[in-house]
């Protein structure tokens, strides 16, 4: 980052020189802006950013994006932001000169657009190497935000409240809508004190409801399967129950992840870092597997919920009306495949380090963080075969 910073006076400046393929994309040879600091380490926290920023609005132009236009305009209204009274007065000219009215007040702060501070968010988090499935999470909640707030001085404790109220999700997930709206404002230094007053009375209800979830018993399993219509939602409990996936794991199961001539399945975008494994497949859902390789996804049936980000919405939804149906207790819900999974392997003696490495816990222990995937495999393939629901 030091290739970027500079000293004007005093003051650490940013720049980044605009390749000549693009420089009559953007109309000038350089990015350019005050750090407002003296202090060169800070001043490399806060250059890293602007420059990743630039980098991307370049690759953009290159591939003509369609959002390349709104991230010049957030480009020039950081400029304007931190530039003295002389270099504002440059930058509104050229706004003028190169873009309309609307765009000349979001330059000058009057008027500023979601949908460009979204995509820089975005991509900070990308640069922070989060995994796919929790960036693909927070983007979907702000897109979903964007659809509603175009620009972001629409957004106030009363408006921000009123639209989570409209989201058909639980207070635990409103939450969480909320705190990705605000961790998106606070990267742009947009006053969020007032927001973070939005609570949800959700913690104690989140826990008890968590403690109260129990394993099923191979008996409620087989009834849930036979008081389920949908072929789809029979299939990816079968596959829950003889791997122990989660249920946004399944859903969203690629083909390619999947190969049958060497028998292993690969969870490559899981909860968590130690989500992500390898899975030996049962001979009892071979066949299921091997039926269902002619698409994109192991499931095409199911889609991604604007809302959720999520593509197993529905699954849990279809499968808390089989229960219902049969009159089973609320402490059953999809996970408890999950935990059915994992209580047949503890009855039938399967090493801990193994049952861990199967549904992706973390390590726990120094034992367990000596071991391999391949060096477990066998044991993995040989605990797999064991579980049966009879």
């Amino acid at each position: 980052m030091a290739n970027y910073i500079y000293k004007e006076y005093d003051t650490y400046m940013v720049r980044l020189r605009i390749p000549k393929d693009v420089k009559g994309y953007f109309k000038k040879s350089t990015f350019c802006q005050s750090l407002k600091t003296t202090d060169k380490r800070l001043a490399k926290r806060l250059a890293a950013p602007l420059v990743a920023n630039w980098k991307d609005m370049i690759a953009k132009a290159r591939g003509d994006d369609n959002s390349m236009k709104g991230l010049v305009i957030e480009s020039l209204r950081r400029e304007w932001e931190f530039a003295t009274d002389e270099q504002r007065e440059a930058v509104e000219m050229y706004t003028l000169e190169n873009h309309n009215p609307s765009e000349y007040k979001t330059v000058t702060g009057s008027l500023r657009p979601l949908a460009p501070m979204i995509d820089s968010f975005i991509k900070s988090k990308e640069d922070e190497q989060l995994t796919k499935n929790v960036i693909k999470q927070l983007e979907s909640r702000l897109r979903y935000l964007n659809k509603t707030f175009e620009n972001v001085q629409e957004i106030n404790l009363e408006s921000l409240r009123d639209w989570l109220g409209t989201l058909e999700v639980g207070n635990q997930t409103k939450t969480k809508y909320a705190a990705s709206v605000i961790a998106m404002l606070d990267y742009h230094a947009v006053d969020t004190v007032a927001l973070s007053k939005i609570t949800f009375r959700t913690a104690k209800k989140a826990a008890a409801k968590v403690e109260k979830r129990r394993a099923c018993t191979p008996k409620e399993f087989r009834e849930l399967l036979g008081a389920t219509k949908s072929q789809a939602q029979k299939d990816i409990m079968l596959i829950a129950a003889y791997t122990g996936m989660r249920v946004e794991e399944a859903a969203s199961l690629r083909t390619e992840n999947v190969d049958l001539s060497k028998g292993v399945l690969r969870v490559v975008d899981g909860k968590t870092a130690a989500s992500n494994r390898s899975i030996p497949i049962s001979n009892q859902i071979a066949g299921l597997l091997k039926s269902r390789m002619g698409e994109e996804y192991v499931f095409p049936e199911l889609k991604l919920s604007e809302a959720t980000g999520r593509r197993g919405n529905s699954v849990s939804v279809r499968f808390t009306q089989a229960r219902k149906k049969l009159g089973l207790p609320n402490t059953i819900v999809f996970h408890s495949l999950r935990k059915m999974f994992i209580t047949c392997l503890h009855e039938e003696r399967v090493a801990v380090d193994v049952i861990k490495r199967l549904v992706g816990h973390a390590d726990q222990d120094i034992t367990t963080g000596l071991y391999s995937d391949a060096g477990l495999w066998p044991e993995m393939v040989s605990a797999i075969e064991k579980v049966a629901y009879p």
